[in-house]
C-alpha cells in the first residue's frame, strides 16, 4: 500500500494533476484553494482544505472506480474523523464500495477551542446550489478512467453520528499532527 502526502498543506498550492489519474490503493493527499463560492451556511471560510484518500482495496480493472465527495459539517473541522488521515480512513470504512474519498473542508483561520452545536437540518436547495458550484473543483480529482465514458458524477455523502454538542476543552499535539 503506497501513502503520498502533502502535509502540512500550501496554501493554493495544489498538486501534480497526475497524482489523481488512477486509484492509488492507500494515497492520501491533502491541498488548500481559494473559496470561491462563499456560503455563510455550508463553507464560510475564505481557504477551503481538499483532501483525497483512496480505498486501500484495489478493484478489479475491469469495474469503474466509485468517486464520491462530502462536505464536513461546520464547526466539525477540527474533529479528529474530519481532520486527520486517520479520521479520513475511518470515514471511508463507512462506505465500503466507495474507491476514492474527497473530503471539502472550511479551514478556519486559527486553531483555538471550538464549539460545536447540532444545528438545524441543512436546507437542500442550498446544498444542491453547493454541491453544483464545487464540479469544477472536483472534475480533475476524478481518475482518468472514470471520465473515458461520459462526465462523471460525484455523489455527496453525509456522516452521521450522535455528536450533538462538543467544546474543545484540550487538545494533544503529540498524538497526530494539528488538522492544517
Amino acid at each position: 500500500m503506497s501513502s503520498t502526502t502533502v502535509t502540512p498543506p500550501q496554501p493554493f498550492a495544489p498538486p501534480d494533476p497526475s497524482v489523481f489519474e488512477a486509484i492509488t490503493p492507500g494515497q492520501f493527499v491533502s491541498f488548500t484553494t481559494a473559496n470561491t463560492l462563499n456560503h455563510k451556511r455550508l463553507l464560510h471560510f475564505p481557504v477551503l482544505r481538499v483532501a483525497v484518500l483512496d480505498s486501500p482495496l484495489a478493484k478489479d480493472d475491469n469495474e469503474s472506480p466509485s468517486i464520491a465527495a462530502m462536505l464536513v459539517p461546520k464547526n466539525r473541522e477540527i474533529d479528529w474523523n474530519f481532520c486527520t488521515e486517520s479520521g479520513h480512513r475511518q470515514l471511508l470504512f463507512n462506505f465500503p464500495n466507495v474507491s476514492r474519498l474527497i473530503l471539502i473542508i472550511n479551514m478556519p483561520p486559527h486553531q483555538g477551542p471550538s464549539v460545536y452545536k447540532l444545528g438545524p437540518i441543512t436546507d437542500s436547495v442550498e446544498q444542491e446550489k453547493v454541491e453544483t458550484e464545487l464540479k469544477p473543483l472536483l472534475m480533475p480529482l476524478h481518475p482518468k478512467v472514470s471520465s473515458d465514458k461520459s462526465l462523471p458524477e460525484t455523489p455527496f455523502l453525509t456522516y452521521e453520528n450522535d455528536v450533538a454538542y462538543r467544546v474543545t476543552v484540550a487538545t494533544l499535539s503529540t498524538f497526530e499532527p494539528h488538522c492544517w
